[in-house]
C-alpha cells in the first residue's frame, strides 16, 4: 500500500480492473468442457463428483475471455479449430446454497 492507502498491485482504469501481473499471483480457474450438451447446474452439486473433462488454468482476475480461450487452446488442440464455438458460464452458489449458472459469452 502507498501512503494514501492505494494498492500498487491493482487498480481500476475506466471501470475495468487492471492487475499488475508481475506482483500478483495468478488464480486457479477450473474449466469443464463438453462438445454438444452443456453441463447443467446439477452437474456441480457435489464437489466430489464434478463433471469429467476438467482443465485447470492459472490466470489473473483481469483476464479476458479471449485470453482464457487461448490458455484452453494450449491445453486442448480441439480448441484451435476455428469452427468451434465456445460458450463461457460462471457457476456459483447463491445465498440459499443453490447453484446459479450465469452465461458470460
Amino acid at each position: 500500500m502507498t501512503k494514501n492507502g492505494t494498492n500498487n498491485s491493482s487498480n481500476v482504469n475506466n471501470g475495468k480492473l487492471k492487475v499488475n501481473r508481475e506482483k500478483i499471483t495468478p488464480m486457479l480457474i477450473k474449466c469443464f468442457w463438453t462438445l454438444n450438451n452443456p453441463n447443467t447446474t446439477d452437474s456441480y452439486r457435489n464437489n466430489s463428483n464434478l463433471p469429467a473433462n476438467e482443465v485447470q488454468i492459472y490466470t489473473w482476475k483481469d483476464a479476458t475471455l479471449h485470453e482464457i480461450k487461448q490458455l484452453l487452446s494450449n491445453s486442448l488442440d480441439m480448441f484451435n479449430d476455428n469452427t468451434i464455438t465456445i460458450h463461457f458460464s460462471i457457476i456459483y452458489p447463491d445465498r440459499t446454497g443453490n447453484n446459479v449458472m450465469r452465461p458470460v459469452s
